[in-house]
């Protein structure tokens, strides 16, 4: 019995480690439009980043050493400079989009790019609109197409083309052109989602009261995410016109769709979801981080990390 209470008190001093001391490391960003940003969004920075730095490290600190730049502080044994990077620098803007069915935009896109074609061959480098597509959507689902990402430039300057989109009918002109993940052979799919004049989605992650990583159906790696009072109705009222007429619903973090989700069983109440994709362990919970601190920040880029 005594040598077990000794291999426990030895193998105690090892994880503790005295001997070894904590280091600080600090790290340098600044804001890619730093011009426009305020003093207010400065603060409302450092607020969000500090939500998710209190889920990664226990000794950390943000504060702004010159005008619209950051300067994060944190001590600790041993860090995973990457996974902070991914952390900090991702903008965390998620939004939910009502899509449209294939059927019902295919045509309304074929005509854009028949009047585009006309318009702007040489923008095209005489590249004909369809042949950019590598391939179509399938019927009743909510991808119009696919293509190769050096394409979607072109496609899409022809799709946000202000003469180009009066050639939608009317109730289409204020369409959201979204793309998605980009699968093994760099193909991306092109989806049309349901907006306004004013852009906005009818359900953003200021709705979410708390996000966790966690498996699916599949053992896969996803994130539950739970709303609040106003999301949950918002996303019952979603999921309740989806299921009515079997549509889709687009998952978009910072503007390119993870998820399009049909709604089989009915509207979902409570507002409980799964936000699920081609994730890895990390990356999902990585992003449970990022969804819990509720909003979204400006675009930040690194200067410099310095270790001590």
């Amino acid at each position: 019995m005594k040598k077990i209470y000794y291999l426990i008190f030895v193998v105690l001093i090892l994880a503790c480690n005295p001997s070894k001391e904590k280091k600080e490391f600090v790290f340098f960003y600044e804001f890619e439009n730093e011009d426009s940003i305020s003093s207010g969004e400065v603060s409302e920075t450092i607020f969000v980043l500090n939500k998710r730095l209190n889920q990664f490290s226990n000794q950390h600190e943000i504060t702004e050493f010159e005008r619209n730049k950051l300067k994060v502080k944190i001590t600790d044994y041993e860090l995973d400079t990457l996974r902070l990077n991914k952390i900090i620098l991702n903008k965390g803007k998620l939004e939910f989009w009502e899509l449209y069915k294939v059927e019902e935009m295919f045509p309304e896109v074929l005509k854009m790019g028949s009047f585009y074609e006309d318009k702007a061959k040489d923008s095209l480098k005489n590249k004909p609109f369809l042949d950019m597509f590598t391939a179509l959507g399938h019927q009743y689902g909510p991808i119009i197409a696919f293509c190769k990402a050096e394409d979607t430039v072109a496609i899409n300057k022809m799709l946000n083309d202000k003469g180009t989109r009066f050639q939608m009918k009317p109730e289409y002109i204020n369409t959201k052109f979204l793309w998605g993940i980009a699968d093994e052979n760099n193909n991306l799919p092109l989806y049309t989602a349901k907006s306004n004049r004013n852009n906005i989605p009818p359900l953003t992650g200021e709705s979410i009261l708390k996000a966790k990583q966690v498996v699916d159906v599949v053992d896969r790696p996803a994130v539950l995410i739970e709303m609040n009072k106003e999301g949950a109705i918002t996303w019952e009222r979603l999921t309740e016109n989806a299921f009515k007429n079997a549509s889709y619903i687009a998952v978009t973090l910072n503007d390119l769709v993870y998820s399009a989700p049909g709604v089989t069983v009915g509207p979902i109440q409570g507002g409980l979801t799964q936000i699920a994709g081609d994730f890895t362990l990390s990356q999902a919970q990585d992003l449970a981080i990022i969804l819990s601190s509720q909003k979204s920040i400006p675009q930040l880029r690194p200067i410099q990390d310095v270790t001590q």
